[in-house]
């Protein structure tokens, strides 16, 4: 798969990549934290996302890139002051493509099951995908990319109550698990660093 970016798009991310400076170290991992307003049943908690990115710079040395799009900007803000640990917010990306690039240069994506994520996928960066209600066959990324899909089994999934309140598809996967998962596709991919 190849999804062509613009040189201005990638001009942008450069910019963007060029101000953090030696803010980003070798390992960096894009988390994105939102999903559609119509799938609020998909998202983890803020909580839980605080918790593994201050794992991922703690004991893996990452930088953590969290990405937003139209309306998630408070979502990444709530995670970022529960944290301990520093991160970054990627700019604002004004189409697809700049939010393809920021990914492509990124070691591993992490999110739930939304666009985003098979953005990821598509520029061929290794996925983690944090899967409650939905089928993680029938919305599984992109097959040519590594990837390692969080779930647990529990009674009530896949599901398509949008209206959840439970959501216990979604508690019961840990910082942990997703952490491991992370660690995991790092060995397996054989892409430690970008």
């Amino acid at each position: 798969m190849n999804l062509h970016v613009s040189q201005g798009d990638a001009e942008y991310v450069d910019q963007f990549f060029r101000d953090c400076g030696s803010t980003v170290s070798g390992l960096l991992v894009a988390i994105h934290p939102g999903t559609s307003p119509k799938m609020p049943n998909k998202r983890w908690t803020s909580a839980k996302y605080s918790e593994l990115a201050d794992r991922l710079v703690e004991e893996l040395k990452a930088s953590v890139l969290f990405t937003w799009g139209p309306g998630e900007r408070p979502m990444v803000d709530e995670v970022r002051c529960r944290m301990r640990r520093d991160s970054l917010v990627a700019p604002e990306t004004r189409s697809l493509k700049q939010l393809a690039e920021i990914f492509r240069r990124c070691t591993v994506y992490v999110g739930s099951d939304t666009g985003p994520m098979h953005i990821a996928s598509l520029v061929g960066t290794p996925v983690v995908g944090i899967y409650g209600p939905t089928d993680p066959i029938v919305n599984a990324p992109y097959e040519g990319t590594p990837h390692i899909i969080v779930r647990k089994d529990v009674p009530c999934s896949p599901c398509r109550n949008r209206g959840c309140q439970e959501l216990k598809c979604m508690e019961v996967i840990s910082s942990q698990d997703v952490l491991d998962a992370v660690k995991m596709l790092l060995e397996t991919s054989g892409n430690p660093g970008k």
